[in-house]
């Protein structure tokens, strides 16, 4: 029963992050004018044959289906699906013993989805809430994801704007408590309550981690301009970045093809020299001094041949 109510806790807090990180992909997509895709019943959904039409699936170059969480669209609607611009993930983990697979888990469900459709240069995001291991931080860092992670410390924080203290420890908290920390919370009124977890968990991103959240505006702005629409955010300073980003990407594509290039002509002329010496240049044979064996040898053969004479 411990195990149940513990459990039930950290659902209601699951299910207060993705009302989270729902209202902040809202915005980004109301201000981009761009159409944000989660778990919710879609028209569209119809034309690919599945029986929930709730579930955001895509499917890969090789056929398979894969469920995400939050896709940002240009050009979609309830009735089409339109270019996919961002996928992005959510996770919520109260301790650090799973972590790992869940980081594998969303590798294995957006970088197909992603190589896919390459072309448009999707965004691959990961905002991820409690106890995560930097190494499986930097697992997905090193795969090119943009992360925004929220501690469990802020989390901690944002329930106690509402009065309630959220912390527990696996073997500690007790029935009682986790009853108490349930009870507390069902008798908030929802809407209000909810709105002002939203506002602390909000402070804690405009505070620590922006470079996610302006990583995610200059693409979505980047795709704005490039898809023509009317409306386009971007400013001289995500200007001058994405020229950089571009500059560094050919300055190191120019290197990364110099080097191969001078790779080739150094093996090729090698190639060349070697046929070259080995068919058209005879065999050079060293010129050995005489020793002195052959001296004495040659002397005798003298000697030998002198007396040979005499005889005859």
């Amino acid at each position: 029963m411990a195990e149940a109510l513990g459990h039930r806790w950290g659902q209601i807090i699951g299910d207060l992050f993705e009302h989270f990180v729902r209202d902040l992909l809202k915005s980004v997509a109301e201000k981009h004018e761009l159409y944000l895709d989660y778990k919710k019943p879609r028209r569209a959904r119809a034309k690919l044959g599945g029986k929930d039409l709730s579930k955001v699936t895509w499917q890969d170059g090789y056929g398979n289906r894969h469920d995400l969480d939050y896709v940002l669209e240009r050009g979609g609607t309830e009735n089409a699906f339109g270019v996919p611009i961002a996928f992005i993930e959510s996770a919520w983990r109260r301790y650090t013993k799973h972590s790992k697979n869940k980081v594998q888990e969303i590798e294995a469900a957006v970088l197909p989805i992603a190589l896919t459709f390459s072309r448009h240069q999707p965004f691959c995001g990961a905002v991820l809430a409690g106890e995560f291991t930097r190494t499986a931080l930097s697992q997905l860092e090193s795969k090119g994801f943009s992360i925004l992670h929220i501690p469990y410390a802020s989390i901690i924080e944002a329930f106690q704007e509402v009065g309630i203290d959220a912390s527990s420890v696996d073997g500690i908290t007790t029935e009682k408590e986790f009853r108490r920390k349930i009870e507390q919370w069902e008798r908030l009124p929802q809407p209000a309550t909810i709105e002002r977890f939203l506002k602390g968990c909000i402070g804690f991103t405009r505070r620590k981690s922006r470079s996610s959240r302006r990583d995610l505006k200059l693409h979505c702005s980047e795709a704005s301009s490039r898809s023509g629409s009317p409306f386009c955010a971007v400013t001289p300073s995500s200007v001058q970045t994405s020229r950089a980003r571009l500059l560094t990407l050919s300055r190191r594509s120019e290197v990364l093809g110099s080097a191969r290039t001078r790779r080739r002509e150094r093996c090729s002329r090698f190639k060349s020299d070697s046929t070259t010496v080995r068919r058209s240049t005879p065999r050079f044979r060293c010129e050995r001094k005489p020793s002195l064996f052959s001296e004495h040898s040659k002397k005798r053969d003298r000697i030998c041949a002198q007396s040979l004479n005499r005889t005859i």
